[in-house]
């Protein structure tokens, strides 16, 4: 007999059958890449920042007047 689980099901199951011991690692490795991306992240605006104003510099000709 074949049953039918919905979405919302199989992830009740999955919770259900998932402990401690499962869990930590997948936490471990979420909080290292929060933390590499709380450390960096001030430096990668930076990046971005400077990249954005060097594509879109204004030229001294394209002023209006």
């Amino acid at each position: 007999m074949i049953i039918q689980l919905h979405l919302p099901q199989l992830v009740a199951i999955a919770l259900f059958y998932s402990g401690p011991d499962q869990i930590l690692p997948l936490l471990s490795i979420l909080g290292a890449i929060i933390g590499f991306l709380l450390i960096w992240w001030q430096r990668f605006v930076q990046l971005v920042r400077r990249a954005w104003q060097a594509a879109f510099k204004r030229s001294p000709t394209s002023v209006k007047k």
